[in-house]
């Protein structure tokens, strides 16, 4: 159902661009013009909203894509901020990664992004006809790089960037 753009009601929506699922079977909805993020349970019902129009990080000015890492967390793009956003199912923001560029990292016109079982975070940067990919290291991947090295701390979710961009 179409949402009030002064008034948006919960389930409704304003140009959904993505659409995710997390291994619980719950759905996340970019809802775009709307600056949202909607999660809706397995049968469809309303769960929550997460994310409002600003300049801070947990806010959006055009939420595109959107995808959920096997440790479930919520990942969305924003195109006017050149970004992807983290955060954990219950919509707290975890971490921010990317800006405005050319750089490995950077984008222009962040659009689309998914997640494959090796936790490759594989982002579509339109303005530059590339597609940039980077590793997610998982909690008990970085449990285990602690212990291998000996590190007094984990090293903590992390991500390292590969540039497809064809040459």
């Amino acid at each position: 159902k179409p949402s009030d753009p002064l008034d948006p009601e919960e389930g409704t929506f304003s140009t959904p661009l993505g659409a995710a699922v997390d291994s619980d079977g719950n759905v996340f909805v970019a809802d775009t013009l709307n600056d949202r993020v909607q999660m809706f349970d397995a049968d469809g019902g309303f769960v929550q909203t997460f994310g409002k129009q600003g300049v801070a990080a947990g806010t959006f000015m055009r939420a595109k894509g959107i995808a959920v890492d096997a440790d479930g967390h919520v990942y969305v793009t924003d195109a006017e901020f050149s970004n992807v956003q983290v955060f954990d199912a219950e919509g707290s923001t975890l971490a921010v990664f990317g800006t405005r560029g050319t750089e490995p990292g950077q984008f222009s016109l962040i659009t689309g992004i998914c997640i494959d079982k090796q936790n490759h975070i594989l982002v579509a940067d339109q303005w530059h006809a590339r597609v940039q990919v980077f590793r997610y290291f998982t909690d008990e991947e970085a449990a285990a790089a602690k212990k291998a090295k000996g590190q007094s701390q984990a090293p903590g979710p992390g991500k390292e960037a590969k540039d497809s961009a064809p040459k």
